[in-house]
């Protein structure tokens, strides 16, 4: 090996050097050979070492994530969705754009083109009935995934069981044309701040899009493009989750839920029971009540057919749907020619 001083170098060494050189000649091969079998053990009780810690860390781990694979699973369960927006044709472009070119080369005009809608969806609230809340109550829509905060009608007074007129109000939404689905949510007013989701209905963009074509083909025709939907009424948990403006629980709640009922159980304080688990009690409870009310209603009327579970509506809306282009010709307006409001005074 380089660097090792061996037998027949010394021998050589001892027939030209003095005694002190022969020994200090010696002695470093001594040092060297020393250090090579340091370094060597080094290495292997370095390797050693990893392999025990890559044990370890899997014998932790796999108890870990059988003990916690339902709130795992549930905070994985919406993954694929985020991922699919996140990685949309567009949004590559758009990020390819803003990294690798500049606006020498014409990127600044073709990355607004990626980032402005060139369409807009007009939904037109025509009216409601059927309406099972006492309360005032607006309406709410945004598209999924979402990119822009939600557009919100006006306030309506309350009209309970009965029928109210929306004012053909129009809502106006950003339309690339990749969204996956549009959501109108009914929202309870009862008091400043006491903001209640109530309902909601999803309608997918092919759904949309054969709306949006019946209302082309038929401008003047105002129930082309237009249906009566039914206002799925939300679970509580969607209600809490809706509340702070997300579709889906928050991973850190549910990690949070899962380790309280955990405690809870180990206390004693009670059965523990998971968001999984509550929300298949609370199915099975509205299937029992569901059954419940068609036995009622046989023993009743004589009759022998069961009618399936529907889920429970809140309302019904009448809206109508409408994609045109956006008016790319709008008028600039210099923000900076008008007064300030400064100069009236305090």
């Amino acid at each position: 090996m380089a660097g090792i001083i061996t037998n027949a170098t010394v021998n050589h060494i001892s027939t030209t050097l003095s005694p002190v050189g022969v020994a200090i000649a010696v002695a470093t091969n001594s040092t060297v050979q020393v250090a090579i079998a340091a370094a060597a053990g080094a290495q292997w009780t370095g390797s050693r070492a990893a392999l025990i810690v890559c044990v370890i860390m899997v014998l932790v781990m796999v108890p870990v994530l059988i003990v916690f694979r339902k709130p795992i699973g549930s905070i994985l369960k919406p993954l694929p969705e985020k991922c699919r927006a996140k990685f949309r044709l567009r949004k590559i472009k758009s990020c390819f754009l803003r990294i690798f070119c500049c606006s020498s080369c014409g990127a600044d005009s073709r990355y607004q083109g990626l980032t402005e809608a060139p369409e807009v969806l007009t939904v037109t609230l025509i009216g409601a009935d059927e309406i099972k809340t006492n309360k005032n109550f607006y309406v709410q829509i945004w598209t999924e995934p979402q990119e822009a905060a939600p557009r919100a009608s006006n306030t309506h007074a309350q009209a309970n069981q009965g029928a109210l007129s929306l004012g053909m109000e129009r809502l106006e939404l950003d339309w690339f044309g990749d969204e996956e689905k549009l959501i109108v949510q009914v929202v309870e007013f009862p008091q400043p701040g006491g903001d209640k989701p109530l309902g909601d209905v999803q309608l997918t963009r092919e759904r949309i899009l054969q709306y949006a074509r019946e209302a082309s083909a038929s401008k003047s025709d105002v129930q082309a493009g237009s249906r009566r939907f039914d206002v799925v009424k939300l679970n509580p948990d969607q209600v809490k989750y809706r509340k702070r403006g997300l579709t889906s629980p928050d991973p850190v709640n549910i990690m949070t839920s899962f380790m309280l009922t955990k405690a809870q159980d180990k206390v004693g304080l009670g059965i523990a029971v998971d968001e999984d688990e509550s929300q298949r009690l609370r199915r099975e409870n509205e299937l029992l009540k569901h059954e419940n009310n068609a036995l009622k209603t046989q023993l009743t009327t004589g009759g022998s057919v069961t009618p399936a579970l529907k889920a429970e509506s809140i309302m019904k809306l009448v809206l109508k749907f409408d994609i045109s282009a956006r008016n790319s010709g709008a008028e600039q307006v210099n923000v900076m020619s008008f007064k300030d409001a400064l100069e009236d005074g305090p």
